[in-house]
C-alpha cells in the first residue's frame, strides 16, 4: 500500500524546516562562485537517502492534457528473449513528434500540486494566527525542493560531464525552492541544427518502448500505430537526501503486471544503446550512458533496466537486463573505474546546500540562475526578475494562497 504524503509530511517536518533554516558553514558553500573540481573533496561514504516512496502520479494524453491517473501507465511485455529483431526505424514516416519549442517548465506537476495542496498544507494554530512568520510556512509546502527527476539527474552527474552543460533556474516560494532547467544557447542551437540521422536516432528510443511494452502485458505489442511521444505517464515520488526533502517527478516508461510489486519496485526503465562492438565501446558504455542510467533510475527507484543493444541501421538485435542498484558495482569493478556513485550524490547534497545558502528571497517573480557551462570547472549564478525568466506562473501563485 502507498503512504500518504501525510504520513511523510509528519515525519519530516521538524527536521524539514530546521534544515531550511540553517545551512553549511562549509566556507566553499558561502562563495558566490561553486567549484566543481577537484572532485576528490566528495569523496567519502554514501550520504543518506530516503528510498523512494510514490505519493502520486498522472499521465499526459496525446494532447499534453494532464490526468490524474495512471491511464497511459503500460506494461512489459516480457518474452525473456535475450535475440531479437526490432526495427527501430519502422513507422518513422508516421511519427507524430511533441513540439520541443513549448516549454513547459514545472507546469503539469505545478497542476498536480494544487489537485492535492491539502496533503502537503500544514494548518496554523489559532493561536499562532498573529505571527507572519507561522503564517507562511503553514501555507507553503511540507518540502525544500519541487524539481523534474531529470534536474537532479543532470546535477548528479555533473562531476563526470564535461561536454554538455546545464542552467537551472531556482525560485524560492513560501519555503520550498523550485528548480526548473532553462534550455541553454548551446542546446538550443545544437537541437535546432540536428541532421536528418540525429532525428532518426531521437525516436529510436520511443519505437523500442512500442516494441516492448501493451496494454496489459498480455498482449503482443502493436507497433504499427504511430508513436507519439507527447504521451506519458510519470510517477511523483517523495525522498530525503540528507537533511534535504524533496518531491520529484519523472516519466515512467512502463511496469510489470504483477499484483504483488507496488510501485516503484514494479518499474521498468527502457533504453537504447549501440552494440558494444570493441573494448572501446565498453569503456564508454560505462563511462557515460551507464552513469546516466543509473542515476535517471536510482532517483524515482525504478529497479530495472533493459537496455536494447543496436547496430547501426537501428535493429535491435539484443536485448539486456541490468539491476539499477548493481550498477555503481559493475562499475567498480569495471578495469575503467570510470565513477563513483557516493561523488554523485555528495555533489548533489553539496549542491543544494549551496542554493539554500544563495537563494534568500522568497518571491514567486525573483529567479536564480544557476549556470554550469559546458567544460567548465565552476558553477555560477545571477538574480533575475520578472520575464522572460520568471517561471512560477500567475495561476499557481493565485490558486496556491487561495
Amino acid at each position: 500500500m502507498k503512504r500518504s504524503i501525510d504520513d511523510l509530511s509528519t515525519e519530516e517536518s521538524s527536521t524539514s524546516n530546521a534544515a531550511s533554516s540553517k545551512h553549511t558553514k562549509d566556507e566553499r558553500v558561502e562563495r558566490k562562485i561553486l567549484q566543481v573540481q577537484p572532485i576528490s573533496r566528495f569523496n567519502g561514504k554514501f550520504p543518506f537517502f530516503r528510498q523512494p516512496v510514490e505519493v502520486g502520479c498522472f499521465s499526459m494524453d496525446k494532447d499534453r492534457k494532464l490526468h490524474t491517473d495512471a491511464r497511459m501507465l503500460k506494461y512489459l511485455y516480457d518474452t525473456r528473449e535475450k535475440s531479437v529483431h526490432y526495427d527501430l526505424q519502422h513507422g518513422y514516416s508516421v511519427y507524430e513528434k511533441r513540439d520541443d519549442d513549448v516549454k513547459e517548465r514545472l507546469n503539469n506537476i505545478m497542476r498536480w500540486i494544487l489537485g492535492m495542496k491539502k496533503h502537503f498544507v500544514l494548518e496554523a494554530k489559532k493561536k499562532d494566527d498573529d505571527d507572519p512568520k507561522i503564517r507562511r510556512y503553514c501555507t507553503g509546502l511540507n518540502t525544500d525542493f519541487v524539481a523534474w527527476r531529470g534536474h537532479f539527474t543532470k546535477i548528479m552527474c555533473t562531476p563526470y560531464e564535461q561536454r554538455e552543460g546545464w542552467m537551472m533556474a531556482v525560485t524560492l516560494f513560501r519555503g520550498t525552492y523550485y528548480i526548473s532547467e532553462v534550455e541553454t544557447k548551446e542546446n538550443k542551437e545544437r537541437r535546432k541544427n540536428m541532421s536528418d540521422r540525429e532525428k532518426e536516432m531521437g525516436y529510436w528510443g520511443y519505437k523500442f518502448e512500442q516494441y516492448m511494452t501493451s496494454v496489459d502485458g498480455l498482449q503482443e505489442p502493436n507497433t504499427n500505430v504511430p508513436v507519439n511521444n507527447s504521451e506519458a505517464y510519470c510517477s511523483v515520488v517523495r525522498t530525503r537526501l540528507n537533511k534535504h526533502s524533496m518531491i520529484y517527478s519523472g516519466e515512467v516508461d512502463c511496469c510489470v503486471n504483477d499484483p504483488k510489486l507496488q510501485p516503484p519496485s514494479n518499474y521498468i526503465e527502457l533504453k537504447t544503446n549501440r552494440i558494444l562492438y570493441a573494448p572501446n565501446n565498453k569503456r564508454n558504455f560505462h563511462r557515460f550512458k551507464l552513469l546516466k542510467w543509473w542515476a535517471q533510475s536510482f532517483l524515482l527507484g525504478v529497479p530495472t533496466i533493459i537496455g536494447g543493444f543496436r547496430d547501426d541501421e537501428g535493429i535491435v538485435l539484443q536485448v539486456e537486463r541490468f539491476n539499477t542498484f548493481e550498477i555503481p558495482d559493475i562499475v567498480r569493478q569495471s578495469q575503467e573505474h570510470a565513477w563513483n556513485a557516493s561523488v554523485c550524490m555528495n555533489f548533489c547534497d553539496y549542491f543544494l546546500n549551496y542554493v539554500k545558502f544563495q537563494v534568500t528571497r522568497d518571491d514567486p517573480r525573483v529567479v536564480y540562475l544557476f549556470d554550469r557551462r559546458p567544460g567548465s570547472n565552476q558553477v555560477t549564478y545571477t538574480i533575475e526578475e520578472g520575464q522572460p525568466h520568471q517561471f512560477v506562473p500567475e495561476w499557481y501563485i493565485s490558486q496556491f494562497v487561495a
